[in-house]
């Protein structure tokens, strides 16, 4: 049966390729002239002939293949046959088993193959994928560099790649590693604030955070973030300080650093924040409640040190710092000037309260064990003209009133408690006259009249006890020396530095009329 099949499949083709032939034979015959036709039969029987002389040679030569191609064909036919029986038995047997697995496997090689042109798109890919997932890593690298620009173009890049393929599990881990670099470009940003920079540095790192976003949930949360981070500059050049500077030379400073530095902060803070000229302040700025932490700070540094200051020309130095600290930063709304005069105030009596309160001990102490005796007068003028500085430095420098060329009376040597004494009070109106507030006029006055009545009571005193007569005469020229040379001239001393007291400062009992009497 397949023999058969194959001759007659054979045959067609023959048939076909006759057809094909005769046509074009036709058409060569059309194209012949008369002549050519008239001949055209003889040759044909000629081609005939020659014809089956060539095929009676070609089979006479190929007989033997013949003969196998006719046995082959034969157990060809055998085989089909037997392939035959075989499907009829299959056709009886059930395979919905084979069925289904087969349809698995289908189902299993579409996944595969899905898979292997979705890893070899990935392969043809490798390059930009490899340089989308390096974002992160080159965002840090420019985070590093200072490259902040470059940074942000990469952050607005990926934010692009997240809103267009955010289903990708790949795209949602780059986005939340490059939301981890932004946060650690956001800390080195402030930590710069932290440091000593000028305006267009401030300017480009507070541009850096508003293109980031960086504080979203609140309109003045940059600015609060930017005061306390400025702030941690001062702070840090206050701990540069250290513990160990005296009163003198920490106050000093610290004036300093807020007059440079709060100027500085302020400024760039108004140049940045309320870059339009004439720009209102609200009282709810960020900016009045830190300078106002700030000013405290300080005012408690000045009220803490000022009283360990007991040299006035020191004294005075700090008010000089404090009143152009004072004028620079009203420029800025911060004059704090008026706040500070009363602490100066009281530092600057409390010295002159000071000295008086030692002048007065040590009288106390001299007057209860001093011999009234009479100094020869020419020991006097050789203690006058004497040049010891061993001796006489410290009373030379205290009897040096630079004011209207008053001089110490000299005779006040002969009885040295009213000597120490007097040294005492012009030690206090020295290191008063470099810092002396009008308004403490009253207080100092009131300072020397409660001192002078403590010399005055002393004094009745010191003449109540039991003295031979010499001694007493010793002393009655003294006690009229306190009321007629003495306080007069520290009344005197007084009246240079402030004017004529308000009030009579001399006890009644020390005034000229009543110690003559």
């Amino acid at each position: 049966m397949g023999l058969d099949f194959g001759v007659a499949e054979v045959s067609g083709r023959g048939k076909d390729d006759q057809s094909k032939e005769m046509q074009e034979y036709f058409g060569e015959l059309l194209e012949y002239d008369h002549i050519k036709i008239k001949h055209e039969p003889a040759k044909l029987v000629q081609d005939v002939e020659d014809r089956k002389k060539l095929l009676d040679d070609c089979v006479s030569s190929h007989y033997s293949v013949y003969l196998s191609v006719h046995e082959k064909m034969k157990s060809l036919g055998g085989v089909l046959r037997d392939c035959s029986e075989c499907l009829k038995k299959i056709e009886d047997v059930d395979v919905p088993d084979l069925q289904g697995q087969a349809n698995e496997f289908r189902k299993k090689a579409s996944q595969e193959n899905s898979t292997r042109e979705a890893l070899r798109h990935v392969y043809s890919h490798q390059g930009m994928l490899l340089d989308i997932l390096e974002i992160p890593s080159l965002m840090d690298t420019c985070v590093r560099a200072g490259n902040y620009d470059e940074a942000l173009e990469l952050k607005s890049f990926g934010r692009r790649l997240r809103m267009i393929h955010g289903d990708i599990p790949v795209v949602v881990m780059l986005s939340r590693d490059i939301e981890a670099v932004l946060e650690v470009m956001v800390e080195q940003l402030l930590e710069k604030l932290q440091s000593s920079i000028q305006l267009a540095e401030c300017l480009k790192v507070v541009g850096y955070l508003k293109r980031m976003n960086a504080f979203p949930s609140d309109a003045v949360a940059l600015k609060k973030e930017f005061l306390e981070r400025r702030g941690c500059w001062i702070d840090a050049s206050l701990r540069e300080l250290g513990d160990s500077l005296p009163p003198y030379e920490y106050l000093k400073k610290i004036t300093d650093i807020y007059r440079l530095q709060m100027f500085d902060i302020l400024m760039q803070y108004r140049a940045i924040f309320y870059s339009k000229d004439g720009a209102v302040f609200d009282v709810n700025d960020p900016s009045f409640s830190w300078s106002y932490k700030r000013m405290v700070f300080y005012l408690a540094e000045m009220q803490t040190n000022l009283p360990l200051i007991e040299d006035g020309g020191s004294l005075a130095s700090v008010l000089d710092h404090c009143m152009y600290c004072g004028k620079a930063l009203a420029r800025v709304g911060l004059d704090f000037r008026p706040t500070v005069f009363p602490m100066f105030q009281d530092a600057a009596y409390a010295n002159f309260e000071r000295l008086v309160q030692v002048a007065d001990e040590v009288f106390q102490e001299m007057i209860a064990t001093h011999r009234w005796v009479a100094i020869p007068s020419v020991l006097n003028r050789a203690m006058e003209m004497s040049k010891n500085q061993k001796e006489d430095e410290k009373e030379e420098e205290s009897a040096k009133v630079l004011t209207k060329g008053i001089e110490p009376p000299i005779v006040l040597v002969e009885h040295p408690p009213l000597a120490v004494y007097t040294n005492g009070l012009l030690a206090g109106f020295n290191e008063l006259r470099h810092c002396a507030p009008s308004a403490i006029k009253d207080r100092v006055a009131e300072c020397l009249r409660v001192s002078f009545q403590k010399l005055a009571a002393a004094l009745e005193e010191r003449r109540m006890m039991n003295v031979d007569a010499e001694e007493l005469e010793v002393f009655n020229k003294a006690y009229s020396l306190v009321a007629s040379v003495q306080l007069p001239f520290l009344v005197e001393c007084f009246s240079t530095i402030y004017g004529s007291p308000r009030t009579q400062i001399i006890p009644e009992t020390l005034r000229p009329s009543e110690a003559s009497s």
